[in-house]
C-alpha cells in the first residue's frame, strides 16, 4: 500500500510539458473567469467508457510496445477505467473501479494501450490528459512520450520503481502538445509502475480533451500601481490575470528583464535608489501575451536619526541589551570600543570585552566586570552611529540602564479588570483612558473560555498545561446567543510613582490566540495579528496551546507617571475555535530603584490588630502631628500585633529612597 513520501509529479523528458497533482476529483487548472473551469472543446478518451487494452501478466515488454503498430496487443485483455487494485479506506478516488489487474508475483509495470479519432483544426487548441496513477507512469502519443510522473529521468525499463503517490486519490494534469496529435487515428499508451512489486494497491485511469485557448486578460487595468515608499521599506507590486492555460508572468524594470521574477506580484525588500524606476509585467500562455501598465515606484528619503528604545540589564550579570529604533551600522554599533558604561552616581567604569548586533536593532554589551545588582549604570556611545541612510545617533548619547524591575500589575486576585465579551464591535475609543467601561463586567486574570467536545461552551477551574487557577469565565457568543464572538476587550488601571524615561516594560501573558496591547492609548505590542489596522472582524494568525506563558519586552514611551491604563484585545482565530483565553502580568524595569507608595493594611485576628505592610518601616504617633516613632515589627519584617487595650495610636510607613 502506498505510504507518505511521493513528491507532486514531475518534468518530463520532453521540456514542453506542466503538470501537477490535486486531491480531489476536479482539477485546479488554468481558468478564464476568476474561479471557473472552461469547457472542454472536445472529449478524445473518455475516464469511464473508453476502452482500453492492457497487460498484467508481469512480464517485460521493452520498449516496442508503445509504438503506432504493435500487433500483439491483440492477444491483450480490455477493459474501461478505472483500473486497479485500492486497499486504501476511505476510497480515494472519485470513481469506482471497473477493471481489476493482477498484483505483486513481481509485477512492477503495467502496459494499456488505447486508440480516439481526431479531426479537426489544432489552430488555439490546448490537449490535456487527466489521469490518475497509483503510483507513477510514463506516457506516449504515437509513439512518442510526452510526459512521465513520479518516475526518474532517463531510461525506464520494466523494473524501475516509482516514488510513491501520496495523498493518494490525486489528479495528475498533463499538457501534450497539440503538435503530436494526428488526423484520423491516434495510440495513446500508458506504463504505469508500481513503488514495490509487494504493493497491495494499484490504479490507472486516464481522460483526454480539448480546450480553446485564451489569451491573458490583466483584470484590473490600473495594476500595478505607481507608489512611493519610505526609504528602506519594502513594497509589493501586483498584478491579477487570468486566461487558458493558466498565464506565467515576467516582471521589467526600466525596460529590463528581472531575473526569477516570474510570480503575480513582485516584493522590493528595500526600496532605495537602485529600486526606484519604472515597472510592468507580461502576462503569457500559448495562446498570446498581454503587457500591464507601467508603475513609478519612488521612494522618501529617510531623515530620521536612530534612537535608543531602551537598555535592559540581562540575567547574566555582564551583560546588557541595547535596542535600537532602527537598523544601524553593525561596524561602529557592535564595536564595543565604542561604548563606555559605568555606575550612575560614582561614575565608576566597567571594562566591555564584547559586543554583538543581531537583527541590526539589538546589540549586546558585554562586560568584564559583574554589576552590582544594587546600583544603577549608564552606557555612553563614544562615536557617532549611522543608520542605514547616513543619520546618526551623535556621539556622547548617555544610555540610562533599567535594571531594578517593580511589578505594575499583577496576575492575580488583587488586580482588578474590566471585560466586554458581548460580541459588539467597539471600534478604537474603548483603548483610551478617558472611555467609559462602567458596563463592562469585573474580572480577575487569567480569564478563559473553551468549548469542549460536548459543544457546549464552558470554563476549566484550571489550565491542563500548568494547573494554574482560572478566575474569570468568558463568553464565546454574544448577548444574544446569535453569533460567535472575534474579540474580547480587557482593560485595567495600575499606578506608578517614579520617572517613566528609559524604562522597559515585561509583559508575562497567556494569549490565546492573537492579542494588541494599548497603554494610555498607544500600542505597544501586537501578537499573533496581521500588520496594518486591527478591527474587531480581524482574525488571529495562531494558535498557541491554552495555558502558555509568552514573555516579551517592550518600550514604555507612553507610560506616565500617575495612573496608567493598560487596554488588551484578544482576537480568536476563527469564531470557531475551542478557546479563548487571556492572562496577563505587567513589570517595569527602570535605570533607579522606584519608589514605592507603601500599603498599610489592618485586621482583627484571635483577638489582636494585625497591621501589615508591603514595605519601609512602620512608625508610631499619639498624634497625627508626631512625633514619629519607630516601631520594631513583631514578626520582621512587615507584620506588628497589638493586643487589645492601651492607649489609641496612630500609624504610618515610611520609604526612604
Amino acid at each position: 500500500m502506498s505510504a507518505p513520501g511521493g513528491k507532486w509529479g514531475g518534468r518530463g523528458a520532453a521540456g514542453w510539458l506542466w503538470i501537477f497533482c490535486l486531491v480531489s476529483a476536479g482539477w485546479g487548472a488554468p481558468s478564464v473567469a476568476v474561479g471557473a473551469e472552461p469547457e472542454p472543446k472536445e472529449v478524445l478518451v473518455s475516464m469511464s467508457t473508453q476502452r482500453w487494452l492492457y497487460n498484467d501478466a508481469g512480464t517485460d515488454l521493452g520498449s516496442t510496445w508503445h509504438a503506432t503498430v504493435f500487433p500483439a496487443e491483440t492477444q491483450w485483455r480490455s477493459g474501461l477505467g478505472l483500473f486497479g487494485v485500492e486497499s486504501s479506506f476511505p476510497y480515494p478516488y472519485p470513481l469506482p473501479l471497473a477493471t481489476p489487474l493482477v498484483l505483486n508475483a513481481g509485477r512492477t509495470t503495467y502496459y494499456f494501450r488505447t486508440r480516439f479519432h481526431f479531426s479537426g483544426d489544432t489552430t488555439n487548441l490546448l490537449l490535456r490528459a487527466t489521469s490518475y496513477i497509483d503510483d507513477g507512469a510514463v506516457f506516449y502519443l504515437n509513439g512518442n512520450e510526452v510526459d512521465r510522473v513520479r518516475l526518474p529521468q532517463g531510461a525506464i525499463t520494466f523494473s524501475t520503481k516509482a516514488d510513491l503517490a501520496f495523498p493518494e486519490g490525486g489528479a495528475v494534469l498533463t499538457q501534450i502538445p497539440v503538435n503530436r496529435l494526428l488526423q484520423g487515428d491516434n495510440v495513446l499508451a500508458v506504463e504505469v509502475h508500481q513503488n514495490s512489486d509487494t504493493s497491495s494497491d494499484v490504479v490507472f485511469g486516464l481522460k483526454l480533451e480539448t480546450f480553446s485557448l485564451v489569451v491573458p486578460v490583466i483584470l484590473n487595468p490600473a495594476e500595478p500601481s505607481d507608489r512611493t515608499v519610505p526609504e528602506g521599506e519594502s513594497t509589493t507590486l501586483t498584478v491579477s490575470a487570468t486566461g487558458f492555460p493558466e498565464p506565467s508572468y515576467q516582471w521589467y524594470r526600466n525596460g529590463v528583464r528581472i531575473a526569477g521574477a516570474t510570480a503575480p506580484s513582485l516584493t522590493l525588500p528595500q526600496v532605495r535608489l537602485p529600486e526606484t524606476g519604472t515597472y510592468f509585467v507580461e502576462v503569457s500562455n500559448s495562446a498570446g501575451a498581454v503587457v500591464s501598465r507601467t508603475a513609478a515606484v519612488g521612494f522618501l528619503a529617510d531623515t530620521n536619526p536612530p534612537f535608543v528604545l531602551y537598555a535592559l540589564a540581562q540575567p547574566d550579570p555582564h551583560d546588557v541589551l541595547i535596542v535600537f529604533s532602527e537598523p544601524v551600522d553593525e561596524s561602529i554599533a557592535a564595536d564595543y570600543f565604542n561604548w563606555t558604561m559605568e555606575e550612575r552616581v560614582s561614575g565608576a567604569p566597567l571594562n566591555l570585552v564584547a559586543g554583538r548586533l543581531d537583527n541590526g536593532t539589538n546589540l549586546l554589551l558585554t562586560t568584564l566586570e559583574s554589576r552590582d545588582p544594587t546600583l544603577g549604570y549608564t552606557a555612553t556611545v563614544m562615536l557617532d552611529i549611522p543608520d542605514l541612510f547616513g543619520n546618526v545617533l551623535a556621539a556622547q548619547t548617555v544610555v540610562p540602564i533599567a535594571a531594578f524591575e517593580l511589578v505594575l500589575a499583577p496576575n492575580d486576585a488583587t488586580q482588578a479588570w474590566k471585560v466586554n465579551d458581548s460580541g459588539i464591535d467597539l471600534g478604537t475609543e474603548w483603548r483610551s483612558p478617558g472611555y467609559a467601561d462602567v458596563g463592562w463586567r469585573d474580572g480577575q486574570s487569567p480569564f478563559h473560555a473553551y468549548i469542549p467536545f460536548s459543544g457546549v461552551p464552558s470554563c476549566r477551574d484550571k489550565f491542563p498545561v500548568n494547573e494554574e487557577p482560572i478566575r474569570t469565565c468568558l463568553s464565546l457568543s454574544n448577548a444574544s446567543n446569535s453569533a460567535q464572538i472575534s474579540a474580547a476587550y480587557f482593560r485595567t488601571r495600575f499606578e506608578f510613582e517614579g520617572n517613566p524615561a528609559h524604562a522597559v516594560l515585561r509583559f508575562d501573558g497567556i494569549f490565546n490566540e492573537g492579542v494588541v496591547l494599548y497603554l494610555n492609548g498607544v500600542e505597544l505590542s501586537r501578537l499573533g495579528l496581521p500588520n496594518g489596522t486591527i478591527r474587531y472582524q480581524t482574525l488571529a494568525t495562531r494558535s498557541p496551546v491554552a495555558g502558555t506563558h509568552e514573555f516579551f519586552d517592550t518600550a514604555a514611551p507612553s507610560l506616565v507617571s500617575g495612573e496608567n491604563l493598560l487596554a488588551v484585545e484578544v482576537h480568536r482565530q476563527d469564531t470557531s475555535t475551542a478557546e479563548l483565553t487571556f492572562a496577563c502580568k505587567l513589570s517595569g524595569v527602570f535605570p533607579q530603584q522606584p519608589l514605592l507608595r507603601p500599603r498599610l493594611n489592618q485586621r482583627v485576628v484571635n483577638g489582636q490588630l494585625e497591621l501589615t505592610w508591603s514595605a519601609g518601616a512602620l512608625q508610631s504617633a499619639e498624634s497625627l502631628a508626631g512625633p514619629w516613632i519607630g516601631v520594631a515589627p513583631s514578626n520582621p519584617p512587615y507584620q506588628h500585633l497589638l493586643p487589645p487595650g492601651g492607649t489609641a495610636m496612630f500609624f504610618r510607613v515610611i520609604v526612604t529612597p
